[in-house]
């Protein structure tokens, strides 16, 4: 036995079943995760730029409440996460 999907095709107009206010929500539904996705590669873009020696010899001589320690180990976090 077969099952069909139906293709959906973008900017198709629903059948007016509901409220306009709810189709609203599943797109915003449907796009959020491509949008979250791509917030997190800029962010980790950004973070690839940021030179980490300084808060690394910091970190290395104890001074782990300085700013560019503090900055360095966020990144060191969001790194090793991005990795697992």
């Amino acid at each position: 036995m077969k099952t069909l999907k139906k293709e959906k095709v973008v900017g198709e107009t629903p059948p007016r079943k509901y409220p306009q206010e709810v189709y609203e929500i599943h797109r915003a539904f449907e796009t959020a995760g491509e949008r979250l996705l791509e917030e997190a590669r800029t962010i980790l873009k950004g973070c690839e730029a940021i030179p980490l020696e300084k808060g690394e010899r910091l970190l290395k001589l104890g001074f782990k409440n300085t700013s560019e320690a503090v900055i360095t180990t966020d990144i060191k976090n969001k790194k090793n996460m991005r990795k697992s």
